[in-house]
């Protein structure tokens, strides 16, 4: 692409000032994983862009971030790179986390492919969820829900919106179109988090007709550094029982 003059989307503050740069490729790129994680570090990326050095990538978010074209968050040990600014940092970067744990399955299993989408639901919901995804191969199709818990809130709020997860389940079955999936509660475990919400969880009564429909794990428990953690590693529990269990079978 030609050198070209180009005008940010939107003054930036201080004595920054667009400047004319050349688009290249990777750019592109980088937009379009920004767009699909919602949140990244230079280091996340390139764990999707293993062609790409880190000097490179971080030289080219500069260049977009200069002409608008990418927010630059700050607050965490790393700089967090996102198309649009917004609160709740660490949680949409955990979020990102567990999403690339999903893409690295993929990349490592060819054979299975996913489809993912951040904060799908309507409005009118009682919980819309931080996201779904499917995973799927030519013999069987998995369909998870996604709550990331950064330990903000109320336990007992928490609580309020797994339920209202377990009411969901109930409406849709009752549609006819009802597609079977589980929800997947992942805590940062501040202050003995996950105990304290199972704990709470085992003494409701739809969790105890369907206790595998909520499964809960610790954060710590997968990472990228180890793409089968999330979906084939025993790392899940559910609320009425120690044992550990993985979402597919190996």
């Amino acid at each position: 692409m030609p050198y070209t003059s180009y005008t940010p989307r939107y003054e930036r503050p201080g004595k920054r000032a667009a400047t004319p740069f050349a688009w290249q490729s990777v750019d592109y790129r980088l937009l379009e994983l920004l767009d699909e994680y919602g949140a990244l570090t230079v280091q996340m990326l390139l764990c999707v862009m293993p062609e790409e050095t880190y000097d490179h990538v971080n030289a080219r978010l500069r260049t977009l971030w200069r002409a608008g074209e990418v927010e630059r968050l700050k607050g965490m040990q790393a700089c967090v790179y996102s198309r649009k600014k917004g609160k709740q940092l660490p949680h949409r970067l955990a979020r990102s986390r567990l999403h690339l744990c999903v893409e690295l399955f993929s990349r490592t299993h060819p054979d299975y492919q996913y489809a993912w989408v951040n904060e799908a639901g309507k409005r009118e919901d009682p919980v819309i969820p931080d996201a779904l995804f499917r995973v799927w191969n030519s013999q069987f199709e998995a369909h998870f829900t996604v709550e990331i818990d950064q330990s903000w809130q109320n336990v007992l709020i928490v609580i309020t919106k797994l339920q209202a997860h377990l009411a969901m389940r109930e409406v849709a079955q009752r549609t006819g179109t009802y597609v079977p999936y589980r929800v997947l509660f992942a805590t940062n475990n501040v202050e003995n988090r996950l105990a304290r919400v199972r704990r709470r969880m085992a003494d409701v009564e739809a969790s105890k007709t369907f206790p595998h429909f909520i499964l809960y794990t610790d954060q710590g428990r997968y990472g990228p550094e180890r793409p089968n953690s999330v979906l084939l590693e025993p790392i899940w529990q559910t609320a009425h029982s120690e044992d550990y269990v993985a979402l597919l079978k190996g």
